[in-house]
């Protein structure tokens, strides 16, 4: 189900309303049952491979200390069920005139990297004995399917998650007003800024030969914060969501483009991902505590199964290759250079726009052209009226604001927020029929 449908509109007030009304004992089994009918909406079928992922999950917690078949299973089912629905037709285009490989049709389960990466986590810190196994498989299945972070993230670790889903029974069912503005700042993000500049995105990126300088230099500005606005707005729907059944997720973003280095950026975009790449790859390859060169082969592996994490295509490894780079390139030159802040600001941006030039772009060869036409088509202009421009820039400077910490919204703010949001949407979905959150598709 996405957040910015009418069925969620009308699913998320009815499970508050069950929520509210029944006792704490039911709490958690109407979550789970709704987390399951939420899901069920993407894919019905999907959520099979979810309750296997589950028990299997279960299962390596529980008796996976003791019984290395058990641990083996609790990594083999997750990340076999990733691989082979997200990477099979990868490798099969790649390496089926070398092997015997049938194509197959498969179906791409939505979330599918986010809910086996969070169960990876709960069987790597239970076998490490960072965690006591969750004996009750309601709560089990809870934490790998609860519905606000299911499709999306932010990828919660079992310390932080469980225990606040045991703690729903006896809690009382906290105001959902208090969680109101982050609610409607999470929609006005997608609504009002994302899915407005997707459309020219979509123009220029599809076409990518066809585009002078201009045109391509404003495409990958503007993808640059379209998909910030999609996929921070994202998180707060889902932080926001959580909030009313009273469980607090984590913060997936804190300002990545006020970053003044490509490390800072990882500690401030999707910092969830960071952190679990972090804790289950870099570290137990040995860090940067074996040498500058292993430190880079480590660094180099890290974003590239990052690169591949979000996509099974070339421009993603390329895309994560180039952030690898960079980050060694930091790492060589911290010692060596100083440079101002605003070079340092400047810079960063400038390479995480062109970055996302091979996230965006369907290949490599159409994210090298959009890029070619930036340094050598400056003639003509581009094709925008005056009023798209005006109403981008407007939104934009709306997102900043409502990202500043010291933002309060008034009831007011939030109800003619609320009526711009509805518009935007109805608008939007006259005009285009969908509007599906970008990381839906990793």
């Amino acid at each position: 189900m996405n957040f910015v449908s009418g069925y969620f509109l009308i699913f998320l007030p009815v499970v508050l309303l069950l929520y509210r009304r029944l006792s704490g004992s039911y709490r958690p089994w109407l979550l789970l049952l709704a987390s399951y009918g939420f899901y069920a909406v993407f894919h019905p079928v999907a959520v099979l491979l979810l309750l296997v992922v589950t028990a299997s999950t279960y299962v390596a917690g529980r008796y996976g200390r003791r019984s290395s078949l058990a641990y083996g299973i609790g990594l083999l089912i997750p990340l076999g069920s990733l691989f082979f629905c997200k990477y099979y037709g990868f490798l099969w285009e790649n390496v089926h005139g070398f092997l015997s490989l049938p194509m197959l049709q498969i179906l791409l389960p939505a979330g599918i990297s986010f809910y086996t990466f969070q169960a990876l986590a709960y069987v790597f810190d239970v076998r490490r004995g960072r965690l006591e196994p969750e004996r009750d498989p309601l709560y089990m299945a809870l934490f790998i399917c609860f519905f606000p972070q299911l499709v999306a993230g932010p990828i919660e670790r079992a310390g932080d998650l469980l225990p606040q889903l045991h703690g729903i029974v006896d809690a009382e069912a906290p105001s959902w007003r208090e969680q109101l503005p982050l609610f409607l700042r999470g929609f006005a993000k997608k609504i009002l800024v994302a899915d407005y500049l997707a459309v020219y995105v979509t123009r220029v990126f599809d076409a990518p030969g066809e585009q002078n300088a201009w045109s391509a230099i404003l495409g990958a500005l503007l993808f640059t914060v379209q998909i910030y606005a999609d996929f921070s707005g994202y998180s707060d729907i889902a932080v926001a969501t959580a909030g009313m059944f009273g469980v607090r997720l984590s913060e997936n973003f804190r300002h990545p483009y006020a970053a003044t280095s490509v490390r800072e950026f990882w500690k401030r975009w999707h910092r969830t991902l960071t952190r679990w790449f972090t804790d289950y790859v870099y570290i137990p390859l040995g860090g940067n505590r074996k040498g500058m060169v292993r430190t880079i082969v480590h660094l180099l592996v890290v974003f590239l199964l990052s690169g591949l994490w979000h996509g099974a295509a070339w421009h993603f490894l390329m895309w994560g290759l180039l952030h690898g780079v960079a980050m060694c390139i930091e790492r060589l030159l911290q010692e060596k250079v100083r440079l101002p802040l605003w070079v340092s600001y400047c810079g960063t941006f400038a390479f995480v726009v062109v970055a996302w030039v091979f996230f965006r772009a369907k290949s490599i060869g159409d994210a090298c052209r959009l890029l070619a036409a930036m340094v050598t088509k400056w003639q003509g202009g581009i094709d925008v009226t005056l009023a798209q421009a005006c109403y981008g820039v407007l939104m934009i400077l709306l997102v900043l604001r409502l990202d500043r910490e010291d933002y309060r919204p008034t009831p007011v703010k939030n109800m003619l927020l609320y009526f711009s949001i509805l518009a935007g949407w109805l608008f939007l979905l006259s005009r285009t029929g969908s509007n599906t959150f970008l990381y839906f598709q990793f």
